[in-house]
């Protein structure tokens, strides 16, 4: 669990510094949601993370 934790919190660091968005709002809230639920559920999710911020950019 501590792994998962730290891999979540560097995936939500870099997609913030990515799009520029506040680590603290709502946007990094629901996308740390996700980060989360993909982990658990065994997504691949650099490559996931990495389709949403091309898609935002």
């Amino acid at each position: 669990m501590p792994d998962e934790v730290s891999i979540a919190a560097s995936l939500l660091k870099e997609y913030c510094e990515a799009l520029r968005c506040d680590r603290n709002g709502e946007e990094a809230e629901a996308v740390a949601r996700d980060i989360i639920c993909w982990l658990q559920t065994g997504v691949p999710i650099r490559e996931r993370l990495q389709e949403i911020i091309r898609a935002r950019d």
